[in-house]
């Protein structure tokens, strides 16, 4: 028997395939009610301050509770993008469903879900993936003006407002290198910047995030010159965290980036 289509609005489709597909597997959903903006159908969602509210995934450490899910008795009314706000939602916890997939997958794909879309549509939040978008460390190139018998100072401020600044002097025959060894041994002794920040290179400074994700800004604060102090790598927190390491949850189909996949899930 053919598994049957709803089509809603975005003209995503999904189905209610639980006690359809596969030979009688069960489906079971909750309905709660939605607090958030009016969300689409196919998105996961977290549990909102009560038990019986839920929201659209807001951070990497979102608890992940379910999928929403077209139904003619728990969704209530629908609008141009699905669930009006403070409205019944229908949420899948176990059994299949049919979702768009935003990159290509397959059955061997691992599950990511979108929490947030940096200079993306909101829209995407909730949506699903088989495509990690990675948080980015932090790279900053530092090239130093060397002069003979000049000081020369940085200051690596953090967003936590935690800074630490460091002071060098160049000898009487100073190198780009031999100012630059100086700062990363200054930097290496010290625990807690290098918890934070690596200095590598040779004739630039390299500075390396250790935290992905976690911005920080390198300032030219002594009297000696550098050329340029440049953000090699912007931190980018990423977009996604993934699902299926910690909850029971997998790819049943393949399906081409924007195209219908089934997912199935087995949520306590």
């Amino acid at each position: 028997m053919a598994i049957p289509q709803i089509v809603y609005p975005e003209n995503q489709a999904v189905g209610l395939e639980g006690d359809i597909a596969d030979g009688g597997r069960d489906a079971h959903s909750r309905t709660r009610v939605n607090i958030a903006a009016d969300m689409n159908f196919g998105r996961g969602v977290s549990v909102g301050a009560a038990d019986d509210e839920v929201l659209l995934p807001t951070g990497v450490a979102t608890a992940f509770r379910g999928i929403t899910r077209f139904s003619h008795t728990g969704s209530g009314s629908t609008t141009a993008t699905g669930i009006p706000q403070n409205m019944p939602a229908s949420i899948l916890t176990k059994g299949r469903i049919r979702v768009i997939a935003e990159e290509a997958v397959t059955p061997a794909s691992q599950v990511f879900m979108r929490y947030q879309n940096a200079g993306a549509s909101p829209e995407g939040i909730g949506r699903f993936t088989g495509t990690e978008d990675a948080a980015v460390a932090k790279v900053v190139t530092a090239t130093v003006t060397a002069v003979n018998d000049t000081d020369y100072q940085l200051t690596i401020h953090f967003p936590d407002n935690e800074e630490f600044v460091y002071d060098v002097t160049g000898d009487a025959s100073a190198t780009a290198t031999e100012i630059n060894d100086d700062f990363r041994t200054k930097m290496a002794a010290d625990a807690g910047f290098t918890a934070r920040v690596v200095a590598t290179g040779t004739t630039t400074l390299i500075l390396t995030g250790q935290l992905v994700g976690e911005d920080f800004l390198v300032n030219d604060s002594g009297p000696g010159d550098w050329a340029s102090i440049t953000d090699t790598i912007a931190a980018a927190t990423g977009d996604t965290v993934r699902l299926d390491d910690v909850h029971s949850i997998q790819w049943v189909t393949s399906a081409s980036a924007g195209e219908i996949a089934v997912l199935e899930l087995n949520l306590p």
